[in-house]
């Protein structure tokens, strides 16, 4: 029985917080060599076999980039990011509205757990920050935005 606590007490916190992490973390990076190491050696067959390779392409496969991630993040516009933080922002700052109402509502006799508090103030924080964020965003770039929105009627 005593070593049921033992393992209860100190063997499973150590794995979860130590083991599971590193582990996780040795997985990603076995797979993103082996994943350069692919790329690499398909390149190195279509050189020797005499194909021309775009520059671009041999780079960002050397590097260990992706060509097409680069693409999707010059692709998104200001405003989308600024939709992107106004969308997390209300649902954020409704999380924490909604949270402390419900810890409001148990009564007064109840006592709250310190983390439910914690959950409810910190969403409802960054909530309000990703708000502010938005709307100083919006006022800052609107020039950016009118000129993304002409660029994009002019393409239409």
């Amino acid at each position: 029985m005593e070593w049921f606590n033992l393992m209860e007490d100190v063997l499973i916190p150590i794995c979860v917080c130590c083991v599971l992490p590193i582990s996780i973390v040795l997985i990603v990076f076995i797979y993103r060599n082996r994943a350069l190491a692919q790329k690499t050696e398909v390149i190195k067959l279509a050189i020797e076999k005499g194909a021309k390779i775009d520059p671009d392409t041999l780079m960002d496969a050397l590097s260990g980039r992706n060509s097409k991630s680069k693409t999707v993040m010059k692709s998104k516009t200001v405003m989308s990011r600024l939709l992107n933080r106004l969308t997390w922002g209300i649902l954020l700052l409704l999380t924490g509205i909604v949270s402390g109402i419900v810890l409001l509502c148990q009564g007064p006799d109840a006592m709250p757990d310190s983390k439910y508090v914690v959950v409810s103030i910190v969403s409802l924080s960054v909530g309000v920050a990703l708000l502010v964020s938005y709307f100083v965003g919006r006022k800052m770039l609107g020039k950016e935005v009118a000129a993304e929105e002409d660029k994009q009627t002019d393409n239409e």
